[in-house]
């Protein structure tokens, strides 16, 4: 079918293409899911789901850092804290890590 503006517009059924937009989203999506057990339990921790950017473990861990700080509650549970922290390096370094190899 012609554009138009004369270019030939070809519909693309992103079931059955290669490389077309749902496709790609979809691999996207499921690259998410490549994290290694250890993520997907610091991500469990920080209660978010396997799926979740970079940005939303970022923005995650600020707002429990708020929350669960010492210096920010009467009551000390460090232990929490020092779990969230821990939580939020192994995801860095494994998001990281997986930017590198893409």
């Amino acid at each position: 079918m012609k554009h138009r503006n004369g270019a030939y517009h070809v519909r693309i059924d992103p079931q059955t293409s290669q490389g077309g937009r749902a496709e790609k989203r979809r691999a996207y999506i499921e690259g998410r899911y490549d994290l290694d057990e250890a993520a997907q339990k610091a991500l469990d921790e920080l209660g978010l789901p396997y799926h979740c950017s970079f940005r939303q473990v970022r923005k995650r861990y600020f707002e429990l850092c708020r929350q669960f700080h010492p210096d920010a509650q009467k009551e000390i549970d460090n232990a929490r804290f020092l779990r969230i922290k821990e939580a939020y390096d192994l995801l860095k370094s494994a998001y990281k890590e997986k930017e590198e190899n893409e």
